[in-house]
């Protein structure tokens, strides 16, 4: 149990200069911060491990809301996905064919084409660097039906936001040390 706290804290560690930092603004303010990061984050912002980070750091500080930061968390993602979807579906196939190469599109195609469901949980469930916006974009590109694009990337990030809080609980003093660590430098 020790060894997974400490690559916790090894993560963050590598983070704190491209996550940590820029996370105290979100951190300020609570649950609203989680909330908006994860809007933010699962939408338009790149911060890898940023959502995660901070789940896991307010989690650390209050064990006893993590009920209440998971379903903030996730639903800060799922609004998020659902405003990439939104921007996405509009320019369809043509749009995502201008954005990568021809190879690049038949994978996404044949992929969504055969098991969108499941590449879509995949991208919920899996951190960086997979690539999760670039499933989102294909299922909504190839438009894939809003409702369960949304309904898959509910589950599937409320479970890897469930499985963040509870490493939180389990390694939270290690996860506080760290971030203490990283805001002295």
């Amino acid at each position: 149990m020790f060894a997974l706290g400490t690559v916790i804290a090894a993560i963050l560690a590598n983070t704190k200069n491209s996550a940590v930092g820029p996370l105290r603004i979100f951190l300020r303010h609570g649950a609203a911060g989680l909330l908006a990061l994860g809007i933010a984050d699962s939408s338009f912002l790149i911060l890898p491990f940023g959502n995660d980070t901070l789940l896991l750091t307010l989690v650390a500080h209050d064990k006893s809301r993590a009920w209440e930061y998971v379903p903030i968390a996730t639903a800060g993602s799922v609004i998020g996905i659902f405003l990439l979807d939104l921007l996405t579906r509009k320019g369809g196939e043509a749009g995502l064919e201008k954005m990568m190469s021809r190879k690049r599109f038949d994978y996404w195609k044949n992929k969504m084409n055969e098991r969108a469901a499941y590449t879509i949980m995949l991208g919920c469930l899996a951190p960086p660097p997979f690539p999760f916006r670039a499933v989102i974009l294909a299922a909504s590109a190839f438009q894939y039906p809003c409702h369960k694009l949304l309904s898959v990337a509910f589950v599937s990030r409320f479970a890897r936001f469930s499985i963040v809080a509870v490493l939180a609980i389990v390694f939270g003093r290690q996860v506080l040390s760290v971030v203490a660590l990283s805001s002295e430098i």
